[in-house]
């Protein structure tokens, strides 16, 4: 026999256990594929809690945003110089703080996790 008779005939013997191997374990998980109803309410349920918790999020925003940006208007037409130190220290916080994001993301390898 020539070597690539002994490995065609390897290969074979190979594929012939998978093909027995993949039949048993069919045989023993079979799984039936949920019906379509299931898979549409599923959907139809994540979208659901997805639309809320966005809607949650804006509000969220919006309930932070327009205080913060009367407190701005305010401190910007009444006290420049506190609006100016306010400024100076949101970057003075802020920078360090989104570049330890962007390591974090980094090291996550870009997924974007929650602390």
């Amino acid at each position: 026999m020539t070597v690539r008779s002994d490995e065609t005939k390897r290969e074979d013997d190979t594929i012939q256990a998978m093909k027995e191997t993949w039949a048993r374990l069919d045989d023993a998980f079979a799984v039936e594929p949920a019906p379509l109803s299931a898979w549409t309410a599923l959907v139809r349920e994540r979208k659901r809690l997805a639309k809320r918790k966005l809607w949650r999020d804006l509000a969220i925003l919006w309930s932070i945003a327009i205080p913060a940006m009367g407190l701005m208007l305010l401190l910007v037409t009444g006290m420049p110089p506190l609006f100016w130190m306010f400024q100076a220290a949101a970057a003075v916080a802020g920078i360090p703080w989104l570049v330890g994001e962007i390591k974090r993301i980094a090291r996550s390898g870009g997924r974007r996790t929650t602390p």
